[in-house]
């Protein structure tokens, strides 16, 4: 939401927390563009919006990375090399409404793909 957008502002500016090579603002970690092949382990907690678009990640894995993300509202990892996401991969995620995967490798598509994210309205 918009409040916890505000209250979490420069929060992510510090260098502590902000994951090499992306950059950070407020509660918005830009990773977009860095040829990464896996998406990076400390994002912050409080992040809102994660940006991974024109990367290299190939595979969303199901491990729980997402449960940690309560906050994220848009995911963005379009123009990547994904052509596998494990069922589940998203979990945890609650409060995501926006994943963009556009320009990826994906072949099929499941609903399994998708579950743990019940305020999903773009994808």
């Amino acid at each position: 939401t918009e409040a916890y957008r505000s209250r979490g502002a420069g929060e992510c500016a510090s260098v502590h927390d902000c994951p090499e090579p992306c950059m950070c603002e407020g509660s918005v970690v830009d990773c977009s563009g860095k040829r990464l092949r896996d998406i990076p382990e400390n994002i912050p907690s409080y992040t809102t919006e994660l940006r991974l678009n024109n990367n290299a990640v190939h595979k969303i894995r199901a491990n729980g990375f997402f449960k940690k993300l309560q906050h994220l509202n848009k995911l963005d990892l379009s123009n990547n090399d994904v052509s596998e996401i494990e069922d589940g991969a998203f979990q945890g995620a609650n409060q995501l409404t926006d994943l963009l995967l556009t320009e990826n490798k994906l072949k099929d598509v499941r609903n399994k793909m998708f579950g743990g994210i019940p305020n999903l309205k773009t994808l």
